[in-house]
């Protein structure tokens, strides 16, 4: 183990051990898992279609909302609210 001399802003310095980091034990955040949406789309009564699968599950949402979003939102709320 390697010893690294550190100079603080007082002018003081410090020893502190310098570690070698294995590249195989670092850790790697966890990617957060995410919904995958299907194109949604607008039926001719005016309701939205929004499938969408989330770890492993699939989801199908039919409602009213003013636009895309909104129905993307309305879908991923009447199951994770």
């Amino acid at each position: 183990m390697a010893e690294v001399i550190i100079r603080l802003s007082n002018g003081t310095t410090d020893l502190e051990p310098e570690t070698e980091k294995d590249p195989e034990q670092t850790e790697q955040p966890k990617p957060t898992e995410r919904p995958r949406f299907s194109a949604p789309h607008r039926r001719d009564d005016g309701q939205w279609v929004v499938r969408f699968e989330y770890s492993g599950q699939n989801y199908s949402w039919v409602g009213q909302a003013d636009n895309l979003k909104e129905a993307m939102i309305q879908a991923w709320l009447a199951y994770f609210d």
